[in-house]
């Protein structure tokens, strides 16, 4: 676990206890799990002097006997999630209004496109961080990301350490639920890249169009002027020119959008286009991803840097250095020369991209995954007849199975897979084991793809998190 950014651990503002010390004010937010009302008590044991609530919530008597003998202040307030953001950005003096800051937003690639831009803007010299799903860093010291964007009260306390360090360019990670949660409150991008879009995070939003109104709660945040970039070849994204007419598109072999390029090779073990600008034709090579899901990432990349004045010639170096990230298309030789992938991805057409892209590859494709418990389970039998189409051997595991029966979820991926192709599923509760069985089925130039957990280095099971690996499986091979 990195963890090197040594952000203080009292925070002025905040709605976690954990960040709770003398003179903090307690946001109590009525969360989807807990009721941060419950927490006053151990707030103000800790320190906090200052518990802001929601207008209509009902204190006990004790809480209200509590916060009188302490002497703290009590605020009434109608929206503890903005009061929040409003509360840390205040307290911290506004760092947002010092710093320049990318926003990514899009269901898929919001990662991979975090760190090709902040690579590029590295390779031109600027100093620069990011929040991602993966980790959050200022200036190449780190820590691992437990979320794809942190509550509001650890994005000020972030935002302010990139203004200490004197940070040039913040890439943030922008997923729907800031935007719903109002953790973004209060920042005002200087660019801003929609990558795309398609159904998921059903669990949390009432359907695809609440999902996708969402998404476009970014713009609300753009200052003006700013660069916009949306990938017009998806057809949610093109919508929002309409819209947003200032948006500039990006697609690729279609010259008619502001930014293009023309794919020559997106799965041999590498991905290399021809980028028109101006008359001439720039041959870009970029070794270390595969996939045509991943030229569009590249391409939004390069259209946002060229909108902030990085030159072509800064971004293909760039481009041809980059070393891909964790748990994204991660690549393994294995003893029996055989290739492994491990990779985040957890939707239909996640697995279409990636799976059609390793089908190419190799004549015995083997693929293992399970599915997260509490989460939309009306893709599960979409993930396995998609695995289905393409996989030679299936094996069926557990991922973070939460409080849902893992059995269960496996019964769910099962139900999609033609029964004609029952033959080839292999079911393995234990992900380690399943791993393992999945190299024993593997020969040279077998590709294993390992789906869904991706860098992350826990399982969920019941209410724990325990310590797992996929990585650390794999290196014991």
């Amino acid at each position: 676990m990195k963890n090197n950014l040594n952000l203080p651990i009292i925070f002025p503002a905040t709605c976690h206890t954990d960040h709770v010390g003398p003179n903090s004010t307690f946001v109590a937010i009525h969360g989807y799990r807990e009721n941060g009302v419950d927490y006053i008590p151990v707030a103000l044991k800790k320190g906090a002097t200052t518990i802001v609530v929601q207008t209509n919530t009902v204190l006990s008597e004790g809480v209200k006997n509590l916060i009188s003998r302490t002497k703290a202040s009590l605020a009434f307030v109608k929206d503890t999630r903005k009061a929040l953001a409003d509360l840390s950005a205040q307290a911290l003096d506004f760092p947002a209004h010092k710093l320049k800051i990318i926003g990514i937003t899009g269901t898929k690639g919001k990662t991979t496109t975090t760190f090709l831009v902040n690579h590029i803007l590295k390779e031109a010299e600027y100093k620069t961080a990011h929040l991602s799903s993966i980790d959050n860093t200022i200036a190449g010291k780190s820590e691992d990301s437990t979320l794809t964007s942190p509550p509001a009260d650890y994005i000020q306390v972030f935002l302010h350490q990139c203004v200490k360090e004197k940070v040039d360019y913040v890439i943030m990670e922008v997923a729907a639920h800031a935007l719903e949660l109002h953790r973004t409150r209060g920042i005002e991008f200087d660019g801003v890249i929609f990558t795309n879009f398609e159904k998921e995070h059903l669990e949390f939003f009432n359907d695809i169009d609440d999902y996708f109104n969402a998404k476009l709660r970014i713009f609300e945040h753009v200052k003006q002027d700013a660069p916009v970039l949306i990938n017009s070849d998806n057809q949610w994204c093109k919508k929002t020119k309409v819209t947003y007419p200032f948006v500039k598109q990006f697609g690729l072999d279609n010259q008619k959008y502001d930014y293009t390029a023309l794919v020559d090779v997106c799965w041999e073990h590498r991905i290399s286009f021809t980028y028109p600008e101006k008359n001439h034709n720039y041959r870009l090579l970029c070794p270390h991803l595969i996939g045509r899901f991943n030229a569009y990432n590249i391409l939004a990349s390069i259209a946002l840097t060229r909108e902030l004045g990085i030159s072509v010639e800064t971004i293909a170096a760039a481009l041809y250095s980059f070393a891909g990230l964790p748990g994204r298309q991660e690549k393994y030789e294995l003893p029996n020369k055989a290739t492994c992938y491990i990779d985040f991805a957890h939707t239909p057409k996640s697995y279409d991209a990636l799976l059609s892209t390793l089908r190419l590859l190799t004549d015995n494709l083997i693929v293992v995954f399970g599915h997260g418990g509490e989460r939309d389970p009306k893709k599960r039998p979409l993930l396995g007849a998609v695995a289905s189409h393409y996989a030679d051997h299936i094996i069926l595991t557990s991922d973070n199975p939460r409080s849902e029966n893992p059995k269960n979820i496996i019964e769910d991926i099962a139900s999609g897979i033609p029964k004609n192709n029952h033959n080839i599923i292999t079911t393995e509760l234990n992900r380690s084991q399943a791993i393992k069985k999945a190299y024993d089925l593997s020969a040279q130039n077998s590709i294993i793809a390992i789906l869904g957990k991706g860098q992350e280095e826990y399982q969920i099971i019941g209410n724990k998190k325990i310590h797992y690996s996929d990585k650390e499986i794999i290196k014991t091979l």
